[in-house]
């Protein structure tokens, strides 16, 4: 009975983590690789990288939505700081506003989707509670005139 109790509690101990839940979406990212157009989540200071780029969050710049629980006259808006990097090359920042246009880069294009957590009344939001979620698309490289692209 001895020899089986070890086996009979590493057993316990593997269903009980093979049951649990799955792990969330990309999260809490330290130059981690995420791929190219999937959403992501990242926290002031994270950064992520696809397709040659990588994007780091620095903050949020304002954050003025109409708090849950109020009536506001417009829903306000909120904005991140950003930068973008191709390669080695320098940071390209960037202001991030929760709406479609985004941010374009020479290589790739961000849109911050959301901003959590989202405001509620009579609530302070520290800085580091906040993430953002992000979508990167980034662009195929056209070749240039004449050349084909077996040269590129």
């Amino acid at each position: 009975m001895k020899q089986i109790a070890p086996l009979m509690i590493g057993s316990l101990v593997w269903t009980a983590c093979s049951l649990a839940d799955p792990a969330p979406p990309a999260s809490g990212l330290s130059d981690q690789p995420v791929p190219p157009g999937h959403v992501f989540t990242l926290r002031p200071g994270d950064v992520a990288r696809g397709g040659g780029m990588r994007v780091g969050f620095e903050a949020v710049l304002s954050d003025s939505r109409c708090p849950k629980g109020e009536r506001c006259i417009t829903a306000g808006e909120a904005t991140v700081r950003v930068w973008l990097q191709s390669g080695g090359g320098p940071r390209i920042p960037r202001v991030l506003r929760l709406d479609p246009s985004g941010a374009k880069a020479t290589d790739a294009d961000v849109q911050l989707l959301r901003l959590d957590p989202y405001p509620v009344s009579g609530r302070a939001t520290a800085a580091s509670d906040y993430s953002a979620v992000i979508v990167l698309r980034t662009h195929a490289a056209v070749p240039a005139a004449g050349a084909s692209a077996a040269d590129t």
